[in-house]
Formats: structure tokens, C-alpha cells, sequence
């Protein structure tokens, strides 16, 4: 964990970049990407002093004293950073550049392993700075792959509940409410606004906060998590993360057997987002070569101990991968 995270609660969250002033001196690091750092220029957002080192580069500076780490980007970019901070036993502020994914606000890093993705426990940034004029920036297709990740929860919570029956019931309840939530200000999502980055944030680390109330970062991911580990090492060409989870709930949806007011909820969401692949599963992946990989997807959470998937408990007859084989072909 990074030096003063705690493990039972989400960063201290800056909307005013002078929080930047007491963290960059020539003894910090900053983890970053060239796309990261031209958006902070355009921005005008000053790093100081700091020693600067892509993501992919970390290894170069291992053997170098480090007083703290900035990571200024997304996804994988702050997950690296993540794990540097950890490892080294100091201070983390994170920037986010996109709102894609809730590692910023996350107790665990991601990382590829294989044919999946495996989780390290770090703990929390000690802060995060969400500057809204750097956010602002970015192209605003960009942070709406955040909701998939938000969307997530209910087939999570589907899952959570077939392990859990009976219990924790005010947390499942809570995690379906982010779904409900995100549906209900569906006009924020069509248009850039500070409101709706502030929005996607609360829900990010409110999801974030459920999973430590529920005492597991499982909690969070079920399915269709899985089911993005697993396909995406077939697919071509690089994905968005939130567009691949949105694309796997529409399965989940069938493999889970949700009620019909659950899948027009999340389908009317989608349907107010600008063009989306995930509204179009097709386009990642033709639903043949789906109908003919699903009945192997069991086996393959068996493989990676993947545990919060009811599959692992109740197989679906043939005809229910059908039926989500041809659900992926339609679309949302």
C-alpha cells in the first residue's frame, strides 16, 4: 500500500489544481504517457519539477530514490503508477486524463497475466486531482467508457447475490442504484459538461466504496468482467475497456437471465450516448464465433479461480447461449 492509503477508503478527492504545488519537487516521479502530457500542456497545467518517465519505461528508473509519485493519464498508465507507488512505499497523487475506468480511485492495480488479468492489492492514491479543464479537454466519447465500468455493477451484483443469497442485501441494492442513477441524468451524457464529469466521478467511487463496504473488490466485477478477460485476447485491435464491458453485459443479460425492465434500462442508456460500439457487439466480435466460445467460458473461470460468476454454479442449457449469442448480434 502506498505510504498513508487507507485500505477501507477511497482518495481525498482535489478539484483545484494548487493541490499540484506540494507534490511536484525534483525527488517525485511522474508516471505519464506523450498523449498525457500534451493534454496537461494544452491545459496549461504546470508539473514543475518533477522527473518524468513513461509508463512503459518504469523499469529504466527501479534503481532510482523516488520521494513520491504523480501519475498523470488513465487506465493502464495509472495502474503501473499504482504498483510503482506500492512497491516503493510512497505517497501517490493520481491525474486522471480520462475518465474510463475507476482505477484511479481503486484499492487494487490491474494487469494483464496470460489469458487474464490479475490484481494487485495497493490501496488508494492518497489523492486525486480531477482537473475539470484538463477533463474537459478530452474528447468526451472518451469518458463515457467510464460508464461501462459503472454499468457493470449489476451483473456484478448478480452474481454477488447467487454466492451471497440472503446477504448483503442493502449493498446490492445500492450497486443496482448507480445502474438507475447513470439512467436517470442519461441527458448529461450527450454533450460535455462539468456536471457530467462530476456525476461519472461520484459514481466511480461510490462503486468503488461498495466493494470495500462488501469487504472484496469482487464485488465490483462478476461476469462480465470475466467474460472481457476472455475474449479480448481474441478480438483485433484495441478495444476500450468500457466498451467491451457494455458489449458483455448485453450476454450477461441472457446468461443471467435478468428481468426485462433491467435490460431497457441499461438499453434506453445506451441508446442516448453518442454512436457507441458497445451498442454494436457485432463489430467487435461476429456472434458465431460467440455462440461457438461461450460453452468453453465456464472452464476458463474455473482455470483463473474467477470466482463471483453464477455460471460457475448453474450452466446454461444450450439454448440460453443461443439466445445471448444472438442477443450480441442484434445489439443493445
Amino acid at each position: 500500500m502506498s505510504a498513508g492509503a487507507a485500505p477501507d477508503t477511497v482518495p481525498r478527492v482535489r478539484w483545484n489544481r494548487d493541490a499540484l504545488s506540494s507534490w511536484c519537487h525534483p525527488d517525485t516521479l511522474l508516471v505519464s504517457s506523450p498523449s498525457a502530457r500534451r493534454a496537461a500542456r494544452d491545459a496549461n497545467l504546470n508539473v514543475g519539477d518533477c522527473r518524468v518517465v513513461d509508463a512503459r519505461d518504469l523499469a529504466d528508473v527501479a534503481d532510482q530514490a523516488v520521494a513520491r509519485v504523480i501519475v498523470l493519464g488513465a487506465g493502464t498508465v495509472i495502474d503501473a503508477a499504482t504498483l510503482t507507488a506500492h512497491t516503493r512505499g510512497v505517497p501517490l497523487l493520481v491525474v486522471p486524463t480520462v475518465l474510463s475506468t475507476d482505477a484511479a480511485f481503486s484499492p487494487v492495480a490491474a494487469g494483464r497475466q496470460g489469458d487474464t488479468v490479475i490484481y494487485h492489492d495497493t490501496g488508494t492514491a492518497e489523492e486525486v486531482l480531477l482537473d475539470m479543464d484538463l477533463l474537459l479537454r478530452v474528447d468526451w466519447g472518451l469518458h463515457l467508457h467510464g460508464l461501462g465500468d459503472v454499468l457493470a455493477v449489476e451483473s456484478a451484483a448478480t452474481d454477488w447475490c447467487a454466492r451471497h443469497p440472503g446477504q448483503q442485501r442493502a449493498l446490492v441494492a445500492a450497486a443496482r442504484s448507480l445502474v438507475d442513477t447513470a439512467a436517470a441524468h442519461a441527458h448529461l451524457w450527450r454533450t460535455p459538461s462539468a456536471e457530467g464529469l462530476e456525476l461519472l466521478a461520484e459514481l466511480l467511487i461510490t462503486k468503488v466504496q461498495l466493494g470495500m463496504l462488501a469487504g472484496h473488490p469482487g464485488f465490483e466485477e462478476g461476469t462480465e468482467h470475466y467474460l472481457a478477460y476472455y475474449l479480448e485476447p481474441m478480438l483485433t485491435g484495441r478495444v476500450w475497456h468500457g466498451d467491451l464491458l457494455t458489449a458483455c453485459l448485453l450476454l450477461c443479460s441472457r446468461l443471467q437471465q435478468w428481468t426485462a425492465d433491467r435490460i431497457d434500462t441499461i438499453g434506453e442508456l445506451l441508446s442516448h450516448l453518442p454512436g457507441r460500439d458497445a451498442r454494436r457487439p457485432q463489430v467487435l466480435m461476429p456472434a458465431e464465433e460467440i455462440r461457438r466460445r461461450l460453452p468453453e467460458f465456464g472452464v476458463y473461470c474455473q482455470r483463473h479461480a474467477l470466482e463471483n460468476t453464477l455460471l460457475l454454479h448453474q450452466q446454461p442449457d444450450p439454448q440460453v447461449y443461443d439466445t445471448a449469442a444472438t442477443a450480441w448480434e442484434r445489439g443493445w
